[in-house]
């Protein structure tokens, strides 16, 4: 697991790489990563090895009640999905808490996965 954080003026991407050493990637908690300053989600996109299945949540929450977790959820039903597909984006994010703080942590859940080995979770990002 490879996270990172890029930073480009006021445009910025945290990045998730997921992997499962060549098998499928598996359930559960992949990372928690601290964010660094405030900022709004303006999309997501998420790419894989191959065309399969995938779904991911993302949880938010501050400091004092780390770890984040599913009741901390940001993506109400439209989370990152394939559906027998290589790769996903959405700049609409229906129901998603888009405004993320200086100091919460956020945290990649795997809900489901199949045939997918290797795949990244990129959010755009702007300061705010």
């Amino acid at each position: 697991m490879v996270n990172k954080l890029y930073v480009r003026g006021d445009d910025s991407a945290i990045e998730f790489v997921l992997e499962n050493a060549g098998a499928v990637i598996s359930t559960g908690v992949k990372a928690y990563i601290e964010i660094p300053f405030d900022c709004y989600i303006d999309e997501q996109t998420l790419g894989a090895d191959q065309a399969g299945d995938l779904v991911i949540d993302l949880w938010v929450d501050e400091y004092a009640n780390y770890p984040p977790t599913v009741a901390d959820s940001i993506t109400a039903s439209a989370k990152p999905t394939l559906s027998s597909s290589d790769k996903d984006q959405d700049s609409t994010l229906t129901g998603w808490t888009r405004q993320l703080k200086k100091g919460q942590w956020l945290g990649v859940k795997v809900d489901s996965a199949a045939t997918v080995t290797l795949a990244t979770l990129s959010l755009k990002v702007r300061k705010t």
